[in-house]
């Protein structure tokens, strides 16, 4: 009954981005990505400026990647949704997520230059994130910029076990 009436909605009014943006959240709670990418992408044909529908495409985007068996096509998607989040990043300078998405495709894909100087930007934006910092650290490990991560070692290690043992747990998703 929801996509009837939302789509319906959209029907009357091609022109608001709105109804576009309300479908494709219904769709992605359903799981159905491809039409949730569907419809973002057509929020933001009508109006490039909506950060909600990019933020949102750029999840659809990685969420498909993750899915997909296929590496080309799953690196197809994975750059997509980069793309997205550093447009938002660029608009945007103050977006955390959009950093820290943008740090985390590039650490996935082993791109550490990239991925430190998002989680670079990220921890300024959000200085308590202790895996935020543990990311950039390796970034910079990897790197061999092994001065560069000690800052934010030195600070994790200042925190309590529980949020050591957290940080193990979520970098597992990495």
């Amino acid at each position: 009954l929801a996509t009837y009436t939302i789509t319906q909605a959209r029907e009357k009014n091609k022109s608001n981005p709105d109804a576009y943006l309300a479908l494709g959240d219904l769709y992605f709670k359903q799981g159905v990505l491809q039409l949730a990418l569907d419809n973002y992408s057509g929020a933001l044909k009508l109006n490039e400026n909506l950060n909600d529908a990019r933020m949102k495409l750029a999840i659809v985007y990685f969420d498909m990647a993750m899915k997909e068996q296929d590496k080309e096509l799953s690196d197809e998607l994975f750059k997509r949704s980069l793309i997205e989040w550093n447009i938002l990043t660029q608009k945007d300078s103050m977006n955390a997520k959009a950093f820290k998405e943008q740090g985390r495709i590039n650490f996935m894909a082993n791109r550490y230059d990239y991925a430190a100087k998002s989680f670079s930007r990220y921890v300024k934006l959000r200085p308590s994130d202790l895996l935020g910092r543990w990311t950039l650290a390796q970034s910079f490990k990897f790197l061999g910029m092994c001065d560069s991560a000690i800052s934010h070692l030195v600070i994790i290690s200042n925190n309590n076990y529980d949020s050591l043992a957290s940080i193990k747990r979520e970098a597992l998703y990495l």
